[in-house]
């Protein structure tokens, strides 16, 4: 955990972009830093988004963000934020950490905080 932590200290202003190569089944859209900001402003604040994101936004029900991946100096675990905006009235946060054995990333359980508006 401490080496974790240290990555953390070192890395958190780092920004990566993630390219779209997940596996997922519902249709989503990757926004930069700002488009999920005019996002949040749109969902929680009301304001009106740039016009070609306005449609998007009105037909999107959430947005998920991920934070970097922090990793323990032999990478064997990881650690990462994701956090879930949900509505007005809805969402959360929860660090993930992952182990990896025998070549696999396993998901374990470790700490959740939700957020309530």
């Amino acid at each position: 955990m401490d080496q974790i932590l240290a990555s953390y200290a070192l890395r958190k202003s780092h920004q990566a972009r993630l390219q779209p190569r997940f596996h997922i089944t519902r249709p989503y859209k990757l926004l930069s830093e700002a488009e999920a900001r005019q996002f949040t402003d749109f969902r929680f604040r009301g304001k009106q988004p740039d016009s070609r994101l306005s449609e998007l936004f009105r037909q999107t029900p959430d947005l998920i963000r991920l934070s970097q991946v922090f990793f323990s100096k032999d990478h064997t675990v990881a650690m990462v934020l994701v956090s879930n905006y949900c509505g007005g009235l809805c969402g959360g946060e929860k660090w993930r950490m992952l182990v990896k054995r025998n070549g696999v990333w396993i998901d374990k359980e470790w700490a959740r905080c939700t957020i309530i508006s």
